[in-house]
């Protein structure tokens, strides 16, 4: 099943539900790569961001695998200054939503209810 165009409009729907949006994207946990992406902040180098947010997600979950056996990674949360950095695990396991916004400009529940909701959809 092509999952694309439905990834396309689920993120195109999180610049209008999120304020401060930085960035939104559909990535492959076992290539780091950026499958679908928005991006509002100019520069903001989504490819990296990937590739690297894909190893911290792996070194997670084998550090929980270690520590309580079978688990099931659901987000993570990363959190600097100016930005939250959120990445959500989709169902299969496989892939997940990385989502940057301004911490100033937005509300963290709202962005968890809001990458709840397309990881519900993209299922």
């Amino acid at each position: 099943m092509e999952l694309i165009p439905e990834v396309e409009a689920v993120l195109n729907g999180f610049e209008s539900q999120v304020q401060g949006l930085i960035a939104v994207s559909y990535i492959d946990l076992d290539s780091g790569r950026v499958q679908s992406s928005e991006v509002t902040k100019p520069g903001f180098d989504l490819a990296e961001v990937g590739a690297r947010t894909a190893k911290l997600v792996v070194r997670k979950l084998e550090a929980l695998k270690a520590l309580e056996g079978d688990v099931v990674l659901e987000d993570v949360l990363l959190s600097s200054g100016a930005e939250h950095h959120l990445i959500k695990i989709l169902p299969t396991g496989r892939r997940f939503l990385f989502l940057a916004a301004r911490k100033n400009d937005t509300n963290l529940a709202l962005i968890r209810r809001s990458l709840k909701q397309a990881a519900d959809r993209l299922a």
